[in-house]
């Protein structure tokens, strides 16, 4: 199974300071030429934001929908390391 058919933004339930909101207040704006990086300082630190980085993929999905059916793109995403561990 593949992230495209797995997964769609009706499956995030986001809050914000506790009140309900959605992947456009996390991502406001995004449009289909926008990406997505993480900035990772220590070992690991990426795990604590898997769901926002599905999210990401998500929205990269969401903004040009034909990416899910006739020519299936992955996500740009980038990690960048910083520090020196």
């Amino acid at each position: 199974m593949h992230v495209i058919d797995a997964l769609s933004s009706d499956f995030y339930e986001v809050a914000i300071s506790g009140q309900p909101g959605s992947l456009n207040d996390v991502f406001p704006d995004w449009n289909a030429h926008d990406r997505f990086a993480i900035i990772i300082y220590e070992p690991l630190a990426a795990l604590g934001a898997t769901h926002l980085i599905q999210s990401a993929c998500m929205c990269f999905y969401d903004s040009k929908p034909i990416r899910r059916t006739e020519r299936k793109v992955y996500p740009e995403m980038f990690a960048i390391h910083v520090g020196g561990w």
